[in-house]
């Protein structure tokens, strides 16, 4: 059965060896648009092999590239789905009858993350809810949410059961390169804010660490919930130490402004 009024919208750079599996899994939708940042490898031909439009766009953060596609959908509703996540037959059949519902305009979807062959099922990694589902006049993402985005919120939303299955990262290295710029974007967020790092340092990480190992319970996937807490302490850490440099630049930049104009 096709749904006559769902678009899934897609974002991806270099994403060749997800995409394939990804639009494969998305054949029961209406339409599928992908929205390209640029990739330097097959992704957009095979995005178009698969028969998805695909449209080409430079990257700035991922809550414009979210609000790029809305004004461009010819259906009422979107469905945003990551290249390196997989709809499974439950959860497109849940999404069928859910978009029929007139008193609903979105929905939070659970997410279950496979990391290095383990299902993680604690430390924040589960039930992981997102709002990937909603009617395209209902859905906006703030612009200054450069990472970790949200949209507003929609008063009436509701929960699916089902999970988006999130092939989480292939190896360690992609996991350090994701964080290390989800960092960038979180300490640019913080300068534009106006934030300048102190106790953050020491604060930040060690939270985090107590908040994801004992809090939400990641020792309870082992070895690798340990890691990951590591991991997510230390990517906390160098938000921080990223953003210092950042007031560094600024500052010295300002210094040479200053002394520029008083020398003309």
């Amino acid at each position: 059965m096709k749904v006559s009024d769902l678009t899934a919208v897609v974002l991806t750079k270099n994403e060749e060896a997800h995409i394939a599996a990804c639009l494969d899994s998305l054949k029961w939708c209406d339409k599928v648009m992908v929205l390209d940042s640029l990739s330097a490898d097959r992704t957009v031909e095979i995005a178009r092999q698969h028969g998805a439009e695909v449209i080409s766009r430079p990257f700035s953060n991922f809550a414009d590239q979210r609000n790029a596609p809305l004004h461009l959908l010819e259906t009422d509703w979107v469905f945003f789905v990551d290249a390196d996540e997989r709809v499974s037959a439950e959860l497109a059949y849940e999404v069928k009858l859910a978009i029929q519902n007139p008193e609903v305009d979105g929905y939070w979807v659970p997410t279950r993350n496979l990391f290095l062959g383990q299902w993680l099922r604690y430390g924040g990694f589960w039930p992981d809810h997102h709002l990937r589902l909603g009617r395209k006049e209902k859905l906006h993402y703030d612009p200054r949410q450069k990472v970790h985005e949200r949209p507003n919120p929609i008063e009436r939303a509701g929960y699916l059961s089902n999970p988006l299955i999130h092939i989480a990262y292939q190896n360690l290295h992609d996991l350090a390169e994701a964080k290390a710029r989800y960092a960038t974007l979180l300490a640019e967020i913080h300068l534009e804010n106006g934030l300048r790092p102190t106790y953050h340092f020491f604060a930040a990480p060690l939270l985090t660490f107590v908040d994801q190992l004992f809090i939400k319970q990641g020792y309870r996937d082992g070895w690798l919930g340990i890691l990951l807490s590591l991991v997510w302490s230390y990517y906390a850490f160098d938000e921080y130490r990223k953003l210092w440099g950042m007031w560094r630049l600024a500052e010295q930049q300002e210094a040479y402004d200053t002394a520029e104009r008083l020398y003309k």
